[in-house]
C-alpha cells in the first residue's frame, strides 16, 4: 500500500491521537490507583528481628498476624479498626506466647456479623 506525503501525515496524526488518548488513559489509571492507596490500610512495620510488628494509621480493615510475630503492638491510629463483616478486628495466630499492646485511644474496635471478635 502506497501513501502520498498528506496521507503519510494523516496517518501520523492519527497515531499521534491514539498515544496522547492511550497516555491519558494510562495516567487517569494510574491517579485512581494512587487515590485507593492512599486510603487503604496503612503497612505495619516489622522490628526486633522480625519478632514484632507495629501498626499505625489506617488499620480500618482489621490486622491479622501470624507466626513468626511473638508481639503486636498497635498505636496512633488515625481511623477506628472497623472491618467488613465478619472479619476480626485483630487477629493474631500462633504457636507460641504472644503479646497484644493494643492503645486505640478514642478510635477503638468496632466489629459486627457472625464469628466477628474485637481481639481474636
Amino acid at each position: 500500500m502506497m501513501f502520498d506525503s498528506q496521507g503519510a501525515a494523516q496517518m501520523a496524526r492519527r497515531q499521534g491521537w491514539r498515544v496522547a488518548l492511550l497516555c491519558g488513559a494510562a495516567a487517569s489509571a494510574l491517579s485512581l490507583a494512587a487515590g485507593r492507596s492512599a486510603l487503604a490500610d496503612t503497612p505495619c512495620v516489622s522490628s526486633g528481628g522480625g519478632t514484632i510488628l507495629t501498626c499505625t494509621g489506617d488499620q480500618s480493615d482489621g490486622i491479622a498476624v501470624t507466626d513468626p510475630f511473638f508481639t503486636l503492638n498497635v498505636s496512633n491510629l488515625t481511623t477506628p479498626i472497623a472491618p467488613a463483616s465478619g472479619i476480626d478486628g485483630i487477629s493474631f495466630v500462633s504457636d507460641d506466647s504472644i503479646t497484644i499492646n493494643s492503645f486505640t485511644g478514642l478510635k477503638g474496635i468496632s466489629v459486627h456479623g457472625v464469628g466477628a471478635d474485637g481481639i481474636f
